[in-house]
């Protein structure tokens, strides 16, 4: 089992590469430093649960770059631990401790039914900004940094849906475009660690599955077994 914090770190890229490179031509090199700034900055905010102070760290990154799908996908990010808060499916102390496998997640209504809504339409609105940037970007160059941007963002969708909505075959489509992006980027690039913890985490996944299952993710595009995972 791994610590919330753990999961925190990995889905919104703490501990891998943080200064991204910017899309071709957008912005001029002082301002994507600036944006890249303010995008570490938010992390580290997000990962010590000051959710409020990291959006605005990631608002203010897509002000200075906003062809940047970065900040976007890192938002959309910290909408849905708040969400998690929000609905019961984690604590601080799970967040500090061991993430349960059966969370419960409480019906919403009222003020709290209307809080979850704007908490979702916030994530899809980011969300979708990210994927539209990162598709533009893969379109622009077959690059390794295009598709990280763009596999993760599809991982949002998967977690999202997962997590949140409690809709396991929700997640299908978004986590096998996940998975085949991060794939895309380890042929472009075998030195990135970062898609080589997200495949690495799926190929598990589905090595830990029964094997009727383990046969039916391979089919619908996702590896696993001993022999990748080791």
């Amino acid at each position: 089992m791994v610590t919330l914090t753990a999961a925190f770190a990995a889905v919104t890229g703490l501990g891998a590469q943080a200064d991204y490179p910017t899309p071709a031509g957008n912005p001029p090199p002082a301002r994507a430093a600036e944006a890249a700034a303010l995008r570490a900055r938010g992390q580290s905010l997000g990962y010590n649960l000051d959710r409020d102070a990291a959006l605005a760290s990631f608002k203010e990154a897509m002000a200075v770059d906003p062809s940047h799908p970065a900040a976007y996908r890192l938002s959309a990010a910290t909408v849905w631990i708040g969400a998690l808060f929000e609905r019961g499916a984690v604590t601080a102390d799970d967040y500090l401790g061991q993430a349960r496998s059966a969370a419960e997640r409480r019906p919403l209504h009222g003020p709290a039914g209307k809080k979850a809504a704007a908490l979702e339409a916030a994530f899809r609105a980011d969300l979708d900004r990210a994927v539209q940037l990162a598709s533009e970007w893969c379109r622009q160059t077959d690059s390794a940094d295009a598709h990280f941007q763009l596999g993760s963002a599809y991982g949002y969708q998967a977690t999202y849906a997962a997590t949140v909505e409690g809709s396991l075959f929700g997640t299908l489509r978004a986590a096998r475009r996940a998975y085949a992006e991060h794939e895309r980027v380890l042929a472009l690039d075998p030195s990135r660690k970062d898609a080589g913890f997200i495949v690495g985490l799926y190929r598990y996944a589905v090595s830990s599955l029964p094997l009727p299952s383990r046969l039916m993710a391979r089919l619908a595009g996702f590896g696993g077994g001993s022999d990748e995972t080791a």
